[in-house]
């Protein structure tokens, strides 16, 4: 059995993006209209860049297959560890979602809710997770192709959603559904495919990643295509390339893989408790994300100490 190897740089990508996914949700320094025009440009990297890490991580397994019949193992792995994540947070999250949505909505609006928009906070990144690895490991054989097809679903929604086109209803917002992320979910796979995709010439990447931030600032309706088809490339490229750390930084690197997703799902919960139960107004967005986030990180340190130290509370492996 071939040892699976540990991607250190992704453990700190992954963390560092759930930290800008936190600012964006805590919409950090929007009192200041241009600062926040700029910080809302680099929020937006992290989620494109959380599906191409995610999904990067299962092709090289599914790569590695020796049949069909271990792929679809693979495949079938994690989607049940996925659908795991999904219940469990669905319990934690429900009287969020029930002050939020359940208790002011009719049953025409639960319905379409729970068939379409997910009510339960973040969980459309899981279920679309789920969709996009078992489309990848349908076309596994066919990365080319697929990797083509979704950048143009991708771009045609991306424009059809510009105030130029008009957009589409927000009650169905792709941005919410599994599509619009799929050519997220296949850089991830070009990188696992093609050993080559990760060997860019750093220098070149950032001059286009820097013309074309400058281009978003200007001009959101096309940049922003743009910032998000370049950003995976750049910081996968880029964190790769991160070298193993010494044995004394190890568990760090771990504790920033383990409360990654913690804290993706945690803030919900917090900035419910802060923006609508607590109803604090008055305090400023960067006491609000430092708060968020101390939060985040002193509960996920606690849920990753005792998941293992008694029996009774290691369903809590399901957490993260």
């Amino acid at each position: 059995m071939i040892k699976s190897k540990i991607y250190y740089g992704f453990d700190l990508l992954k963390f560092l993006m759930a930290l800008l996914i936190v600012a964006g949700h805590s919409n950090l320094f929007i009192e200041y209209l241009n600062v926040y025009h700029i910080a809302s440009i680099i929020y937006s990297l992290a989620v494109p860049v959380f599906f191409a890490i995610s999904t990067y991580l299962y092709a090289k397994k599914l790569i590695a297959a020796q049949s069909k019949f271990d792929a679809w193992q693979v495949c079938k792995k994690d989607v049940i560890r996925l659908l795991a994540l999904s219940i469990f947070w669905i319990i934690v999250n429900f009287p969020m979602a029930y002050d939020t949505f359940f208790s002011i909505a009719n049953w025409k609006e639960i319905v379409v809710g729970l068939a379409i928009l997910d009510p339960i906070r973040g969980l459309w990144f899981i279920k679309a997770l789920i969709i996009n690895k078992i489309v990848i490991f349908v076309f596994r054989n066919h990365v080319r192709t697929l990797s083509i097809c979704s950048l143009v679903v991708f771009v045609l929604f991306s424009l059809g959603y510009t105030s130029l086109l008009n957009g589409f209803s927000e009650l169905f917002h792709p941005y919410f559904n599994f599509y619009f992320h799929t050519f997220f979910c296949c850089i991830g796979l070009l990188f696992a495919k093609y050993p080559c995709v990760a060997t860019f010439r750093l220098d070149i990447l950032s001059m286009f990643l820097i013309a074309i931030f400058i281009w978003h600032i200007c001009n959101y309706e096309y940049a922003v295509i743009a910032w998000r088809i370049i950003c995976p490339f750049f910081f996968i490229n880029l964190f790769a390339r991160v070298k193993e750390p010494t044995d004394a930084m190890k568990p760090l690197f771990l504790l920033m893989r383990k409360s990654s997703i913690l804290f993706y799902f945690l803030h919900f919960n917090f900035l419910w408790l802060y923006d609508n139960i607590l109803n604090i107004k008055f305090l400023n967005t960067e006491i609000k994300y430092v708060v968020v986030l101390l939060s985040c990180l002193l509960l996920s340190m606690l849920i990753l100490k005792i998941e293992n130290r008694n029996k009774f509370l290691n369903f809590l492996k399901y957490s993260h």
